[in-house]
C-alpha cells in the first residue's frame, strides 16, 4: 500500500482492515458477514446486525465473561471439507464509552482508532483463535420488549445471511456462489432472532441467556439432536 500525499493514515488504517480486507477475503472465496463473533465451546457463535444493533457490545460482554471474541463486525467464512467455518479476524473489538465503563475497562487506556470516531479499541492480547473455529448457531440482533430467542425457518434464516452479506450488494459477479454460500451457511448452522431491550443495565442478562440457549444446543447435538 503507497498512501497518497497528506492521507489520514487513521482512516487509512481503518479501510484497510475494514472494506479493503473484506474484498480481498471474498476475492478468496469467503462469505463476508456483518456480524461480530466469539469462541463458545470450541465452536463459533456469530451475531448479526446492522451498524448499531449491538454485535461489538455483546460480543464485548461475553469477551469480558471469559469467551474468546473470534472476530468484530466482519466475519470470513469458509468451507473445509464441507464444514462451514469463521476465520480469526483482527485481535480487537471496537466499543464505546458507556459500554466500555459497564463492562469494567478504562476508557482512557483503550486505543483510539480515530478522533472523530465514538468508540475505541479493546486490544485482544490473550487467548484470541489462531485458528478457523466451526460455525454452531447465528444470532440475528433486533430491538425488543424483552430477551427472547426465536428459532429461525432456513428460509427466514437464509434472508437474513443474504441481508447482512457484507458485499454483495457491491457486487454483481460472483452473486450466485454467494447466494449458494449463504444456502449452505444456513442449512449448516442454526440461525436464530434474539430481540432485547437495548439497555446496558441488562447485557448481564442477555449474557446469561445467550450462554443458556447455546449450552441447550450444544448439549442437544451431543445428543444427536438438531435444535430448533
Amino acid at each position: 500500500v503507497i498512501p497518497a500525499p497528506d492521507v489520514d493514515e487513521l482512516k487509512l488504517q481503518l479501510a484497510l482492515v475494514g472494506t479493503v480486507m473484506a474484498i480481498l477475503l471474498q476475492q478468496r472465496g469467503a462469505l463476508i458477514l456483518h456480524a461480530s463473533a466469539v469462541e463458545m465451546d470450541g465452536k463459533a457463535i456469530l451475531f448479526l446486525g446492522n451498524s448499531g444493533e449491538g454485535k461489538s457490545t455483546i460480543a464485548a460482554a461475553l469477551q469480558a465473561q471469559g469467551y474468546a471474541v473470534v472476530a468484530d463486525d466482519i466475519a470470513a467464512v469458509s468451507w473445509e471439507e464441507g464444514k462451514a467455518m469463521l476465520a480469526p479476524g483482527f485481535p480487537q473489538i471496537k466499543v464505546g464509552r458507556e459500554v466500555a465503563e459497564v463492562l469494567g475497562y478504562d476508557w482512557e487506556s483503550l486505543w483510539q482508532l480515530h478522533p472523530r470516531l465514538e468508540k475505541r479499541s479493546l486490544r485482544l492480547v490473550r487467548d484470541f483463535p489462531q485458528r478457523s473455529l466451526p460455525i454452531s448457531r447465528i444470532y440475528l440482533l433486533a430491538s425488543g420488549s424483552q430477551i427472547k430467542c426465536e428459532p429461525m425457518k432456513t428460509q427466514a434464516g437464509l434472508m437474513a445471511l443474504i441481508q447482512h452479506s457484507e458485499l454483495m450488494k457491491l457486487f454483481s459477479s460472483g452473486e450466485v456462489m454467494q447466494f449458494e454460500r449463504c444456502a449452505s451457511l444456513a442449512q449448516s448452522s442454526e440461525v436464530v432472532y434474539l430481540q432485547r431491550p437495548r439497555h446496558l443495565s441488562l447485557l448481564s442478562k442477555l449474557v446469561e441467556v445467550v450462554e443458556e440457549d447455546v449450552g441447550s444446543s450444544l448439549l442437544l447435538k451431543k445428543k444427536g439432536y438438531f435444535a430448533c
